[in-house]
């Protein structure tokens, strides 16, 4: 097992904190190291998984929908 990140939402937000709760319990299960990443939510983690800056990411549906489409707020950027 390696180090990863996830992306989440807001150091203060609900994703943060249920990302938290997801990656203590992963870890422990798996012993793999992975680390919450505050971000702006799911259009920066959409770009950040993408970019393989980050493996895991917490992305809304309908977000994750027009990124893999490169539609909406996607439009244009490379898949």
């Amino acid at each position: 097992s390696g180090s990863y990140l996830m992306g989440t939402g807001g150091a203060t937000g609900n994703y943060y904190a249920f990302g938290n709760a997801v990656c203590t319990v992963v870890n422990q299960v798996t012993g793999a190291n992975i680390t919450v990443n505050s971000t702006g939510g799911s259009t920066e983690n959409a770009r950040l998984l993408g970019s393989g800056e980050n493996e895991f990411a917490m992305i809304q549906s309908d977000v994750y929908s027009y990124a893999q489409q490169g539609i909406e707020l996607f439009d244009g950027i490379a898949q």
